[in-house]
């Protein structure tokens, strides 16, 4: 119907954000000068309204409206009863006409949340404010004719998750790794226990190698320590070799270092032959006597 509703000037602006499992919606609406049902209708020289609505995965939505209306007119729907504060400060579903069954006039009209609180509007959307509305002919709750100006909506609604143990955005969500050190599927991962003569490297179990001087002891290297009567060679331990009665045998060391050092080379080089120079001398000598002797008899001869 031409002229039904009219305005000098308006704005709207909306918008919907979503942030991991949360969702936030906005909308606002601006009127000015507008009238509702014609030259004898009902008119607001400036209304505006506002909706806000946050909804996250796990918990509670919330939403926020607001509105509010200054009204104008001198028609056969002006407004006959006006609550003090009602309209232009903004107290929802305020009544301002109100000639039932012909019409009626609500301004801040809002719903919020059709199940909790009077009073509701329709069950669904929710998050929707009118700062100025009329309803003509109404009958089992329905209208004829409905005329609203400055209307705001936000209707926000949480975004999936993916299930415990899973990462990513649905549908696309792969299992969580276990963090370093640990082995399975998450949430249930458990140590990495390493077996003998193994030790844990990330998440894996490498051979422990020992550096010059340790040993292998479990699952660690500590430093050898040789016993009694041996030494240290590389990473092993030997026996020490000398000739009988050479105090490092029984892993003491002897007072006189000359003593130590000829019987560690003795130990080092085993002497087998004989002395050959003192062989050389004494066959010298028995050549020597000889000689002589053969001498003294050819000479009494």
């Amino acid at each position: 119907m031409p002229g039904l509703v009219t305005a000098d000037a308006g704005s709207s602006n909306g918008n919907i954000s979503t942030n991991g499992s949360c969702q936030t919606g906005h909308g606002d609406s601006q009127v000015a000068n507008a009238n509702l049902g014609g030259a004898t209708g009902v008119g607001a020289s400036a209304a505006s309204s506002s909706s806000d609505s946050t909804a996250c995965a796990g918990t509670a939505p919330t939403q926020s409206n607001r509105s509010s209306a200054v009204l104008s007119g001198s028609g056969a729907l002006a407004p006959v009863q006006v609550p003090a504060g009602g309209c232009g400060a903004g107290t929802p579903n305020t009544q301002v006409v109100q000639l039932p069954p012909l019409a009626s006039g609500v301004c801040n009209a809002d719903d919020s949340n059709a199940s909790t609180g009077p009073p509701s509007q329709a069950s669904v959307p929710y998050g929707v404010r009118e700062a100025l509305s009329i309803f003509a002919v109404s009958a089992g709750g329905t209208s004829v004719l409905r005329a609203t100006t400055a209307a705001a909506e936000s209707h926000a609604v949480a975004q999936p998750t993916c299930p415990a143990g899973t990462t990513g955005t649905p549908p696309n969500c792969v299992p969580t790794p276990c963090p370093a050190g640990t082995t399975g599927t998450a949430p249930n991962c458990v140590p990495i226990s390493c077996p003998a003569g193994e030790k844990r490297s990330g998440s894996k179990c490498v051979p422990i190698s020992c550096p010059a001087g340790e040993k292998r002891s479990g699952s660690k290297c500590v430093p050898i320590s040789c016993p009694a009567g041996e030494r240290r060679s590389g990473s092993k331990c030997v026996r020490v070799t000398c000739p009988p009665h050479c105090p490092l045998r029984a892993g003491g060391t002897p007072s006189n270092p000359e003593f130590a050092t000829r019987h560690l080379a003795a130990s080092q080089l085993p002497f087998t032959g004989a002395d050959l120079l003192s062989v050389a001398i004494a066959g010298l000598l028995l050549v020597a006597t000889g000689t002589v002797i053969r001498r003294r008899f050819v000479g009494q001869e």
